[in-house]
């Protein structure tokens, strides 16, 4: 991991991985800290945080043993960070950490199918309207997928599914909420 303050050469912040490059990736401000996937040769590829002092850290295992997770789509909404990362056993899903903890949010609990639930590149589009991205729940395919914003009337995210949407130039059209 390096650093680049715009006038000196980029400076070395930390080997995190001595025995070869630890490809640091997704890197993504979230909390006054930098969050990014990087692999220690142990672990894999997992998410780690550097708070620009001290040494960074992974912050969960969430692939089992030396399996990667591979975070990626890095978002912060709703005052979290979420992302999508493969556990090893459900495929890429949508994952929330609030600074604290990682949890999977499942939108397909019965399983995985050949595709995973996120595909494999989960990328995401922070609106005002809540935060988009596409899944499939085993069910119907791959389909427009939201989370709604917090409220004071309702402060735990509300996950909604839409469908019959399609998109031509950049802009969402023709979708309802089921």
């Amino acid at each position: 991991l390096r650093v680049y303050d715009g006038t000196n050469p980029p400076s070395l912040v930390q080997d995190i991985n001595p025995m070869g490059s630890s490809w640091p990736t997704e890197l993504h401000v979230f909390n006054d800290k930098l969050y990014f996937s990087a692999n220690e040769g142990t672990n894999g590829s997992e998410l780690w945080a550097y708070d620009g002092t001290n040494a960074a850290t992974m912050v969960q295992n969430i692939g089992p043993g030396s399996s990667s997770s591979y975070p990626s789509g890095l978002t912060v909404f709703n005052s979290k960070l979420y992302f999508g990362a493969n556990d090893g056993t459900h495929g890429t899903e949508l994952w929330v950490y609030d600074g604290t903890n990682g949890t999977v949010i499942d939108i397909n609990p019965t399983g995985r199918g050949i595709d995973d639930e996120m595909g494999p590149d989960p990328r995401f589009a922070n609106t005002s309207m809540g935060l988009f991205f596409t899944g499939s729940d085993g069910t119907t395919g791959f389909e427009l997928w939201s989370i709604a914003p917090a409220t004071a009337a309702a402060p735990a995210p509300a996950l909604a599914k839409w469908n019959n949407f399609w998109a031509t130039f950049g802009q969402i059209r023709n979708f309802s909420k089921m």
